[in-house]
């Protein structure tokens, strides 16, 4: 699955970076986990991360995600589901 990777404003390409570098860690972390990835997009706007995942994630795939958003030294995260 590809995750869509969101910002605010073009002339914010840092914020993209870092969402690649998140969207790398949860895929290789939901894998070594056995868990499936079910995130469909993930957002950077002024330092808060919206996870959209595709059905309701269990504790520990937001875990996760949380862990993946707090490396970039950003701890705001909202979680929404389709």
């Amino acid at each position: 699955m590809v995750i869509k990777l969101s910002i605010e404003r073009d002339d914010e390409l840092f914020r993209l970076e870092r969402l690649s570098r998140v969207s790398c860690f949860l895929a290789k972390e939901f894998a070594s986990k056995g868990e499936p990835l079910i995130i469909s997009e993930l957002e950077d706007h002024k330092g808060e991360l919206t996870v959209t995942w595709t059905k309701e994630p269990n504790e520990k795939q937001k875990s996760i995600a949380i862990r993946g958003w707090e490396l970039e030294n950003e701890y705001s995260i909202v979680h929404k589901i389709l």
